[in-house]
């Protein structure tokens, strides 16, 4: 077997302290990793390649009463080029360490299929690119804790992409709540959730910690399959809000809002149907489903929590 290989070291110097103080002199950890690249050759003369990487990347984990940092080692090990209907496919390992003079031991460890990961606000964000038809499939992790929080799948609306995990933000306090959908097509088994054959999705509301409702969007008869995301926004004060963010404004100065007066809009559709849109009212941080507007052969179900 014709075989290339070519190594590329790294090194990161993670820094404990700086300076002589009272906690003691400056500690100073070097942690030496590599990056690999294998290249090889089939029997037929295609290409596949192996690639394996370290990285270390600095996140900021932001909640109402504090900031912590959090430093993250991700190893990626990534192959292709296949022919078939994925020509990659990859695994990220994903281990998360306090910033900190102290922190011996990691916050978490976590190992995912995916094909991209990267940091997105206050979470981890992986990838994994659909096929032909297919959305792209993503899970986002809570920085501070490694759980999964949200399920996403990305929307299609005029061939353009939609904000994969809109938010709103409750303007007196600065606490954000995030909502997402994952298409039925979507859910893994690993999330232990079953679904009836008629659901188009499950969608998700709560704090960046994770969902804190979670409701099945389903026809009334039918393969649910056959509907899609278009895209989810929010809507304040009776208008329309643009795409991915909202701001709740509270009706006393000083008061919170209460995460209330406000409503959650999907829009889902399929080949052969016009769009179907979903309106549910949120009051008192949690999505009312008795004042959900619902359009004919549609149905919501709350989902219990995990």
């Amino acid at each position: 077997m014709n075989l290339r290989f070519r190594v590329l070291a790294a090194s990161v110097a993670l820094v404990g302290a700086s300076g002589a103080s009272a906690q003691g002199p400056a500690r100073r950890d070097t942690i030496s990793r590599a990056a690999s690249i294998a290249i090889r050759y089939d029997s037929v003369g295609q290409n596949q390649l192996r690639l394996v990487s370290n990285r270390y990347l600095f996140a900021r984990a932001y909640r109402p009463d504090t900031t912590r940092a959090v430093v993250l080692h991700e190893l990626s090990q990534q192959s292709c080029c296949i022919r078939g209907e994925r020509d990659t496919w990859g695994t990220f390992t994903i281990e998360a360490w306090p910033d900190s003079a102290n922190g011996r031991t990691p916050l978490w460890h976590a190992t995912v299929d995916a094909d991209e990961g990267e940091i997105r606000g206050d979470f981890y964000r992986t990838i994994t690119r659909g096929c032909c038809d297919s959305p792209d499939q993503l899970v986002f992790f809570d920085l501070l804790s490694g759980g999964p929080a949200f399920f996403a799948t990305t929307g299609r609306q005029d061939e353009q992409w939609s904000r994969d995990l809109p938010s709103v933000r409750d303007a007196e306090s600065r606490q954000l709540r995030f909502v997402a959908f994952q298409e039925a097509n979507a859910v893994q088994p690993s999330q232990r959730l079953t679904l009836a054959r008629e659901a188009v999705g499950v969608l998700q509301y709560g704090p960046s910690r994770g969902a804190s409702s979670r409701i099945a969007v389903q026809r009334a008869s039918g393969d649910g399959k056959e509907y899609f995301l278009t895209d989810v926004r929010f809507i304040v004060g009776g208008k329309l809000q643009p795409a991915g963010e909202a701001t709740l404004f509270p009706l006393k100065r000083g008061k919170h809002s209460g995460f209330s007066g406000f409503a959650i809009r999907l829009r889902v559709t399929s080949y052969d149907a016009p769009i179907a849109v979903v309106t549910i009212p949120v009051n008192g941080d949690s999505p009312v489903l008795s004042r959900a507007t619902v359009p004919r052969g549609f149905a919501l179900h709350a989902i219990p929590s995990r």
